[in-house]
C-alpha cells in the first residue's frame, strides 16, 4: 500500500474519532442535532457497531 493511501487512512480515522469526540461532548450537554446524531450511528455501524 503506497504512503499516500495510508495517510489518507490514518486522517480518515483520525476524523472519525474527532467527530464522535465532538459528539459525545454535544450528547453531554443536550446539543446534538437529529442530523449529527445520525453521522454519529453511521460512522458507528461503519466501526461494526450494531444496533438492534
Amino acid at each position: 500500500m503506497s504512503d499516500r493511501i495510508k495517510r489518507q487512512q490514518s486522517l480518515a480515522e483520525e476524523l472519525q474519532d474527532l467527530v464522535l469526540r465532538h459528539a459525545r461532548e454535544k450528547l453531554k450537554d443536550g446539543t446534538i442535532t437529529a442530523g449529527e446524531f445520525s453521522t454519529v450511528v453511521k460512522l458507528l455501524q461503519d466501526q461494526g457497531w450494531t444496533f438492534d
